[in-house]
């Protein structure tokens, strides 16, 4: 967290000042600063960390895993290493390796905002609803998180999929409260107002999913449905023919395709 900076002044007091106010201070409090091997064991992590952030973003998982064992290695409690960890591992659709490295991360630092969504995001993944809720709800009390749309959301899809109607309507609103904008919040809500058969506000919530990404497939399939199941079949139809040109190779334009009879 940044210092503002008229919190901390240091103009006049020297250099040397600090050095031994320093010194003093881990002499009287043994134990409370790292000792000398300590603090370069996580310089080094720090370093390995680094070479795997790098080799990540160049798309080299396997050298940024083998770094992250490194870093590890110099310190088992560098948070970001292990929370890189479980993102890739996550990825790669190792879960349990996934769920162990984002555990750790978050016993490091239970505040590790990133750590905790992740974690959130792979329980879901993993239709382990409620455990997904009990971890992503501190981040909805925490009003420092900074992106509470996205655990908003995700916390109603949990609810939902636990058949907590009510609960899910109430997050997925707040989502969209927060960011308007929010496509996928506005057609899971649609979704949800479907399945509980408030098909008006369905239709209404998947039109502002698709004022906001006309590029978004989804809301297409679903108001497809929608008018199918009605007897709109021309208007089924262009919805299915919508779906299908935005998705043609995705399973859902897929079953766009299917289900409006159009030809590939």
């Amino acid at each position: 967290m940044k210092q503002n900076g008229s919190a901390i002044r240091t103009q006049h007091v020297q250099p040397r000042v600090f050095v031994l106010g320093a010194a003093i201070w881990c002499v009287l409090f043994a134990g409370g600063c790292p000792s000398t091997t300590e603090k370069s064991n996580q310089d080094k992590a720090e370093f390995h960390y680094q070479l795997a952030n790098n080799a990540f973003y160049a798309k080299n998982p396997m050298e940024a895993i083998s770094e992250l064992y490194r870093a590890i290695d110099f310190d088992a409690r560098h948070r970001n290493s292990l929370h890189l960890l479980g993102f890739i591992y996550f990825g790669r659709e190792e879960f349990t390796e996934a769920e162990r490295y984002f555990r750790a991360a978050l016993e490091v630092d239970p505040g590790f905002y990133e750590a905790r969504a992740n974690l959130g995001a792979l329980y879901l993944a993993g239709s382990r609803w409620q455990e997904a809720i009990d971890v992503l709800m501190p981040l909805v009390e925490d009003k420092l998180y900074p992106t509470p749309h996205l655990v908003q959301n995700n916390i109603g899809y949990a609810y939902q999929h636990l058949g907590k109607f009510e609960q899910a309507e109430k997050h997925y609103k707040i989502a969209v409260f927060l960011k308007p904008e929010m496509c996928l919040a506005h057609n899971n809500i649609g979704q949800l107002y479907a399945e509980t058969g408030r098909i008006d506000l369905a239709v209404r919530a998947f039109d502002r999913a698709i004022s906001r990404c006309p590029n978004y497939v989804d809301p297409y399939f679903h108001l497809g449905v929608i008018y199918n199941n009605s007897g709109q079949l021309d208007v089924a139809r262009q919805s299915f023919q919508k779906c299908y040109e935005l998705g043609p190779e995705t399973p859902l334009g897929q079953k766009c395709s299917e289900l409006g009879g159009i030809s590939p």
